[in-house]
């Protein structure tokens, strides 16, 4: 049970960032060493709409390179008594040997975007696609069919996912929290129906309720494992992130051109209480991304690259007093393309 736990925790930060939203689009948009030059004759100012026509389709394929390791690692012993120096080398060989192994399953991520209808006034029923493959698992797919409003409001009709954990995390969220993650940075809700100027940045900032999305996710997972949920006793304060968005004009091949930032404040998970046989807290220390993403001249994805690095420390406390922390760094890279 300790590396289920262990592997949950890790994977709930990324979870409940702003970029990863529902569909999650890998990690966010990414650094560019220089802001592109508009091309000639790009107008200061633009408004991104959704004109693309029923069946109009765009495939985008990712590349993640994911690197996690371990800074540093505390033991004590029961009594307060640190652990020996041998000990710790052994423990911390251990553990970064293990989060290379799960890194270097580099994952395979399609993303496909179908118009499907147009309503009268203007409203795009929109159909978001993405498969994930790991390899030695099953792909998990995950559909999202969502409207986009002329002035960029959206609302989602359905999601779904063939996976039974993930389709049962996402049926017990309640749609107010599915809806407020999906409209999460980064994604199509923060840019469609907006006005943008050329050089002049936007910021925005949103907060995520992390309990309820959390609670209901792993809760699904242990569901689906059967017997008891070691998640019940999950507690997680809001997530508060901060977007800047920059409009940087049109390429040389049409495409608008935007640059994001977003950046975390502090946040906590924990998991157990004086009943539980293990007490666990993951602490976001900080998160920054950076990215650039490229709209097609009909409104729809060309493509994105980003930058995530995210520092974490792991505190696991046992009955006995025992107690292992941990100082894990995250980064990652993202680069999507159209195929």
């Amino acid at each position: 049970m300790k590396p289920l736990l262990l592997t949950a925790l890790l994977l709930a930060a990324p979870a409940a960032t702003a970029q990863t939203s529902i569909p999650a689009i890998p990690a966010t948009p990414p650094p560019s060493t220089a802001a592109p030059r508009a091309a000639p004759g790009t107008a200061a100012t633009t408004t991104l709409r959704l004109t693309a026509q029923p069946g109009t389709t765009v495939e985008l394929t990712a590349n993640v390179k994911t690197q996690l390791t371990l800074e540093d690692v505390q033991v004590t012993k029961p009594g307060g008594q640190p652990a020996s120096a041998a000990e710790v080398a052994r423990l911390r060989a251990d553990i970064q040997k293990g989060l290379s192994s799960g890194a270097a399953a580099v994952p395979s991520i399609r993303t496909l975007y179908k118009v499907q209808d147009r309503a009268a006034d203007g409203t795009v029923t929109l159909l978001t696609s993405v498969v994930t493959s790991v390899p030695g698992q099953p792909p998990i797919s995950l559909r999202l069919t969502q409207t986009v409003a002329p002035d960029g409001r959206t609302r989602i009709t359905r999601v779904e996912s063939d996976n039974p954990t993930v389709q049962a995390a996402l049926q017990a969220l309640p749609p107010d929290v599915l809806q407020a993650q999906a409209n999460q940075g980064g994604n199509l809700t923060d840019l469609y129906g907006q006005t943008f100027t050329v050089g002049q940045p936007r910021t925005q900032t949103r907060t995520v309720d992390a309990q309820a999305l959390l609670g209901s996710m792993f809760g699904a997972m242990a569901a689906s494992m059967g017997g008891g949920n070691p998640f019940s006793n999950l507690k997680a304060t809001p997530l508060t992130v901060r977007t800047t968005i920059t409009y940087r004009g049109m390429n040389a091949g049409g495409q608008r051109v935007f640059d994001t930032s977003s950046t975390a404040g502090a946040w906590t998970i924990e998991l157990g209480d004086q009943t539980e046989p293990m007490h666990l807290k993951l602490e976001l220390l900080d998160l920054t991304e950076s990215g650039q993403s490229l709209y097609r001249p009909d409104g729809l994805p060309a493509g994105q690259t980003g930058t995530q690095t995210m520092r974490m420390r792991l505190t696991m406390t046992e009955p006995d007093g025992s107690q292992t922390q941990m100082l894990l760094r995250l980064n990652q890279n993202v680069s999507m393309q159209g195929r």
